[in-house]
């Protein structure tokens, strides 16, 4: 065998071992801070469906279903943090591997950026919101290192990019952003004749939306309850509260009694959280949601100004331009959460009441100290990744570039879908911007490219 036929997966790499001891390093500060898993009323809610089967609430089942999975070791939150922990440390080592020839500065530089205390917190946090970053990031990183593969590893890889896809896809609606993407990258990829890629491609998303609906299928939906029309509900009532704050007024309308809930919920209104709105909504959830909507285009159409202002009002607290604190920034602990169906409180229930946390205190200490600067914002990680997508086309890094777009459509689908400003609604945006940024450090420098490729 030729002495050059080594596959470059199999090369031994300089500096991996400075590699695999800063994977250690950090994933021993993430786990030491979130373990045994932080549980807000979302992931008690979560953990409760999980060992009932039945849902309470409108969130995707898939996370539901995972938890009921885990649970059988005995701890589905620890699991799910390892998990999360596991997909970190994967991405790091596959960006940090990727160049034989790195440079100590600019490993030492990514080393720095790695070490970001806003993923190393949230990866402790049992969300749903952090599966589709890591997943979705863990992803990308996969098919961006295919090339350096081949033979069996190369399969196990594209299996492994067919599972993120399915827990991707399943963790919010916006996943489907990604997992079209990558279905098109892996399909481009793979070792077929340019005339199957797009047969590929089909083939690629028909099976990860098959499974991914299986799997979700194992949880039972909440009787007469369709999640999807909960959620354009609750965005048309913030909606029509904006404009009526902002000096507009309800068009299209048909009822009295709705245009006088819409002008209570506009006295408690704010561009924050769309929990503040606690107001009774009797027409809101009972009218027919094609007559709801209906008043929701008028009034848009009607109040062009008010509606783009309360929108833009929003998307900046969400970006991060004003009080940051009242975005929900962390959730340390475990939360003390009574369902409305349900007679016991949950945390009690699922026997999680009292869960000792020891770095609790300094982990929202921590959070407080450092929520003034630009890395709890989410403005300041859209720059960094529109800079690193822009870059990684130009250096021809085609997967890891489609990456970097996909975040920036998901953060701007923000400015039409959000209905609150909590922080870890774009935590997929911090872990892309991260990880992206790491990614342009760890590139070969192009004239040692050129020296490989006439070598």
């Amino acid at each position: 065998m030729h002495k050059d036929t080594a596959t470059p997966a199999r090369q031994a790499h300089p500096g991996r071992y400075w590699v695999l001891g800063f994977i250690i390093l950090q994933a021993g500060i993430a786990l030491r801070l979130g373990l045994p898993g932080h549980l807000s009323i979302d992931s008690l809610v979560q953990l409760y469906e999980a060992d009932t089967g039945q849902s309470i609430s409108f969130n995707p089942p898939l996370m539901s279903v995972l938890l009921g999975w885990f649970s059988a070791s005995g701890s589905a939150p620890i699991v799910f943090v390892v998990l999360m922990q596991a997909l970190v440390s994967a991405c790091i080592w596959l960006i940090l591997t990727r160049s034989r020839s790195l440079h100590p500065l600019r490993l030492a530089l990514a080393f720095v950026v790695l070490l970001n205390p806003v993923i190393m917190i949230y990866t402790g946090i049992v969300w749903k919101d952090v599966l589709l970053a890591h997943t979705a990031g863990c992803l990308f990183i996969v098919l961006a290192s295919l090339p350096r593969f081949r033979a069996a590893a190369y399969w196990r890889l594209v299996a492994l990019s067919l599972v993120l896809m399915v827990l991707t896809l399943g963790s919010r609606q916006q996943g489907v952003l990604y997992c079209l993407a990558a279905a098109i990258a892996l399909a481009w990829m793979l070792p077929v004749k340019n005339s199957l890629k797009p047969l590929a491609f089909i083939t690629a998303a028909v099976i990860v939306f098959l499974l991914t609906d299986a799997v979700q299928s194992q949880l039972a939906p909440r009787p007469g309850v369709n999640a999807s029309a909960v959620g354009l509900r609750k965005a048309i009532q913030f909606d029509l509260a904006g404009i009526v704050a902002n000096d507009g007024q309800l068009s299209g309308s048909f009822s009295p009694v709705l245009d006088e809930e819409i002008t209570d919920a506009a006295t408690v209104y704010s561009p924050y959280r769309v929990d503040t709105i606690t107001t009774p909504a009797s027409q809101v959830w009972g009218l027919p949601l094609k007559a709801l909507g209906s008043v929701w285009f008028s009034s848009v159409l009607a109040n062009p100004a008010a509606y783009m202002h309360h929108r833009l009002d929003h998307f900046a607290a969400l970006a991060g331009f004003r009080e940051r604190s009242l975005c929900l920034p962390v959730h340390v602990g475990v939360t003390r959460y009574t369902h409305p169906e349900l007679a016991q409180e949950l945390s009690s229930h699922l026997g999680y009441a009292g869960t000792e946390y020891p770095h609790a205190q300094f982990v929202f200490d921590s959070v407080l100290k450092m929520l003034s600067l630009p890395i709890y914002a989410h403005w300041f990680y859209a720059v960094v990744t529109l800079l690193a997508t822009v870059y990684l086309f130009y250096r021809r890094e085609y997967v890891a570039g489609l990456y970097g777009l996909c975040s920036t459509t998901y953060v701007l689908s923000f400015l039409v879908v959000s209905i609150a400003c909590d922080f870890r609604y774009l935590y997929t945006s911090v872990f892309c911007a991260t990880m992206l940024t790491a990614y342009c450090l760890a590139l070969p420098r192009r004239d040692r490219i050129a020296a490989s490729a006439s070598a």
